[in-house]
């Protein structure tokens, strides 16, 4: 895998350092209202964009798997990220089909709902990202963990 294979990788490992610094910004020491506001509407969206994000790694994996491995899908698939989620399970080459098309469905309703958030933030998001790890290195993907530290002054 080479292009397309650094791209994920990379994208991956940007997708992780960026849910790790979001998760530990500074706690809130404040009695304004307005930054109170500002900072629960933070905690609410950030989840929301990285898990967006998280899927369309997902979706440009499987599309690359194909692309390299020179797979057409069968015309009776969806030409989407459902149909490359049916088309690579029903094949055998991925697993974890409900676990797959939840995390597809989550995606569609954040992108397509103007009241649609993740329930649990970085909770659901850290759980559908070990779905999508695994599903990325199913693929061959090189998308390990990184042991990221952050130290406060």
């Amino acid at each position: 895998m080479d292009n397309i294979g650094e791209t994920i990788s990379l994208g991956w490992q940007r997708l992780l350092k960026d849910i790790e610094l979001a998760g530990h910004y500074p706690p809130l020491n404040t009695t304004d209202l307005r930054t109170i506001q500002r900072t629960l509407a933070l905690e609410n969206m950030i989840p929301s964009l990285l898990y967006l994000k998280m899927c369309s790694l997902l979706d440009e994996g499987l599309i690359g798997y194909l692309d390299i491995n020179t797979i057409l899908i069968p015309k009776s698939y969806k030409n989407s990220l459902f149909g490359r989620i049916e088309y690579l399970c029903d094949e055998g080459i991925l697993e974890e089909r409900d676990d797959l098309h939840f995390i597809r469905g989550t995606r569609n309703a954040l992108a397509h709902s103007t009241t649609s958030r993740l329930n649990s933030g970085f909770h659901c998001l850290r759980d559908s990202l070990d779905c999508v790890q695994r599903a990325l290195s199913t693929l061959g993907f090189d998308v390990g963990y990184v042991h990221n530290e952050f130290f406060e002054e």
